[in-house]
């Protein structure tokens, strides 16, 4: 009830019934809290009497002499907010000075801004304590302004202006004004917008492949803290506190998140797991070739930018695994003189029986994963004796027989051509990063497709020489898709302004610094960084280090690797 139910209240703007949900669940998780909290609220509550009720007619006296008249209600905030106050900020119940507050209900909009200037007339406003929700609603529709003065002996008092059909709407939320009626025109855009959010729910549970997902996405989406941003045409987009530039994309449309290649923010480029802040205009670059990344998950903070994300790379993922599968599969057919995929005289059925496989897409698809491998599955398909065991290894009759044609790839500098567009069928070590252009070759991985290293990397020939059979060449083609990770230390002279004009040097060659590390200067007049740069391949990072050498502020560049 407290993380799921209490928070739905809240979005659709039932306000008691949120209290009541709050208070009554802190009653029954902590009993003891509660009663201990209760009593010194009563206890405050007869010490305070006087004061309160005095500051309630002094603002009712004072309110016409500005020309509003209104009402005004003496409040309490619920023993939870309080009790949660008190443990976020690790304060007493004697040190929760803003329990206490008023509501003033006007009958116009207008009239509320009006009312708020005489109570800052009236009493010394609170710095930065004032939030107009009225210019700005909440998620859920709720619109007030909320302003904390300083009332007697400094105690803080907040105060909430708004009219009567606004306090309606915070009482009972889109019950207020039922959202259905018989004519479409009298629905509000407040209205549609929490209609669009109920929509949204449907969403999450049919993207989500089980209740818990579906529970976690719903966890993430209730109750956040918002910042509020502008699309280029001046829409304002509300969304979660740190949200990025992709949460921004997806809340437009799922298709315009799932072809964002880029963000510009206050026109300037920006990355795309920037955290937005209140006031932002956020534009999306878009580009067709552009999809889902795996590691977007790691920064979105909006349940329809998750869901959407999983939707997309579970249904992209096993297209380019088949299309990866076949590409590996034609490769190692033809290396042993077949026509390809689509040669007549393959023994498919056998082979879909011996892998358990229900049809020619399920078996590439696991060749392209890496759980078959293709060499094996070409071999049994031309009818060689080749076994294949539940483990896809090979029997020791069958390995030498399968290294011949392995060979004859190597040799042949033939091998599988990558063009960064094979999603997450494809990876790039973490230990070497590799970058088109670079002497490579690549492992097949159980269930995790193909993962490529540079050659020269120390980590992957002792692998390769554990198990040769798994591995194959790798050639890049033209043009690719996406950008590389490479690592540089550089070695500069500790001169002051020197970084800056690195970096400039960096981004004249059209290129972005990721990551950069200064290392403890050892002595010497030298400072040492080490830098992550965004590239296109070996060319672009030659680009780079030229641009780098002329600074005349390097004094030893290299290009790092992990071993």
């Amino acid at each position: 009830t407290l993380e799921v139910f209490a928070p739905i209240a809240y979005r659709l703007g039932f306000n008691e019934l949120y209290r009541q949900f709050e208070d009554l669940c802190f009653l029954n998780l902590f009993p003891y809290r509660y009663k201990t909290l209760h009593r010194a609220m009563l206890s405050a509550r007869g010490n305070r009497k006087e004061i309160i009720h005095e500051l309630e007619k002094k603002i009712k006296k004072k309110l016409p002499s500005f020309g509003v008249k209104g009402k005004v209600f003496g409040r309490e905030k619920s023993l939870y907010s309080i009790y949660l106050k008190m443990k976020e900020k690790n304060l007493s119940f004697a040190e929760v000075l803003d329990i206490y507050g008023f509501r003033i209900i006007v009958k116009t909009a207008p009239e509320c801004y009006v009312a708020l200037g005489a109570m800052h007339a009236i009493f010394k406003p609170f710095p930065g304590r004032f939030k107009d929700y009225i210019a700005i609603p909440k998620s859920n529709g709720y619109q007030s302004i909320h302003t904390v003065v300083i009332g007697p002996y400094g105690t803080p008092l907040e105060l909430q202006i708004r009219t009567e059909k606004m306090q309606r709407f915070a009482e009972v939320g889109i019950a207020s004004h039922w959202l259905y009626k018989e004519h479409a025109q009298e629905i509000t855009p407040l209205q549609q917008k929490t209609h669009v959010w109920m929509q949204s729910l449907l969403t999450f549970q049919k993207q989500s492949s089980e209740a818990s997902e579906f529970l976690d996405n719903l966890k993430i989406d209730l109750y956040p803290d918002m910042v509020y941003v502008f699309t280029p045409q001046g829409e304002i987009r509300e969304l979660p506190r740190g949200s990025t530039p992709v949460d921004f994309a997806y809340s437009v449309h799922s298709d315009i998140g799932n072809r964002c290649s880029g963000a510009a923010i206050n026109g300037e480029q920006k990355a795309l797991d920037t955290e937005l802040k209140n006031g932002d205009i956020v534009v999306i670059l878009q580009s067709e070739r552009a999809s889902p990344h795996p590691g977007w998950l790691g920064f979105v903070r909006t349940a329809k930018a998750r869901a959407a994300i999983r939707h997309t790379l579970k249904n992209v993922s096993k297209e380019k695994a088949i299309s990866f599968g076949q590409r590996l599969l034609n490769q190692a057919l033809q290396s042993i003189g077949c026509l390809g995929i689509n040669d007549p005289k393959l023994n498919w059925q056998q082979l879909f029986k011996e892998t358990k496989s229900n049809d020619k897409n399920s078996l590439v698809e696991e060749i392209g994963l890496g759980r078959t491998l293709a060499h094996v599955a070409a071999r049994r398909l031309v009818g060689h004796s080749a076994a294949i065991d539940k483990n896809n290894s090979l029997s020791p009759n069958a390995r030498e027989a399968l290294r011949v044609s392995i060979d004859h790839l190597t040799q042949s500098h033939d091998g599988i051509t990558v063009n960064g567009s094979e999603g997450t069928a494809v990876q790039y070590a973490g230990c070497c990063h590799p970058i088109p252009g670079d002497m490579a070759f690549g492992q097949m991985l159980g269930g995790a497709g193909l993962l490529i290293h540079r050659k020269i990397c120390l980590n992957a020939v002792k692998q390769k020489q554990k198990d040769p059979n798994r591995w194959t060449e790798v050639v890049w083609g033209e043009p690719i898709y996406k950008l590389f990770i490479t690592h540089l230390i550089l070695e500069v002279k500790d001169t002051p302004g020197t970084l800056g004009i690195l970096a400039s040097a960096i981004s004249s060659a059209e290129a972005n610094i990721v990551d950069l590390t200064i290392l403890p200067n050892q002595g010497s007049n030298l400072t040492v960084l080490k830098t992550a740069i965004e590239v296109k391949n070996r060319q672009h990072l030659a680009d780079i280090i030229r641009q780098l050498r002329k600074t005349k502020k390097l004094f030893k560049l290299t290009r790092s690797i992990k071993n």
